[in-house]
């Protein structure tokens, strides 16, 4: 994606250290450029606090209404996100249950690495 123009970032939360070894050890570095990372301690706003989600905008020079979080956290990544006003795929690939009181406020949920593959080489519609 990045590859083809498409600006992508991270949102993680957790300490810098632990979170930088894990980007690190998954060599994402070499498809996110590392000005896109946000690492909730090292900002001091964590998921789901749409200000986190702010500051990726702010990066990425975008407005809400043209990004797409996916993330595997209901709690965290769909009703942050959201709240930010970002488009979400809930990439539930342990297949959990939205909490008893919330609604399926994502605009899709993929179950597996194939299904988010899938989603992004055909350049899945993000309007239902």
């Amino acid at each position: 994606m990045n590859q083809q123009g498409t600006p992508i970032g991270i949102i993680t939360n957790g300490p810098v250290n632990r979170q930088t070894d894990k980007i690190n050890a998954l060599q994402l570095t070499n498809w996110i450029d590392q000005e896109n990372i946000i690492i909730s301690d090292g900002v001091q706003i964590q998921k789901p606090d749409p200000g986190i989600f702010r500051l990726m905008e702010a990066k990425l020079n975008l407005t809400p209404d043209s990004l797409l979080y996916v993330g595997d956290s209901f709690d965290n990544d769909v009703l942050g996100a959201k709240a930010a006003g970002w488009s979400v795929w809930w990439f539930n690939h342990q297949r959990r249950m939205i909490p008893s009181d919330q609604t399926a406020i994502y605009d899709d949920e993929l179950t597996s690495f194939k299904e988010l593959n899938n989603a992004f080489i055909t350049k899945k519609s993000l309007q239902h």
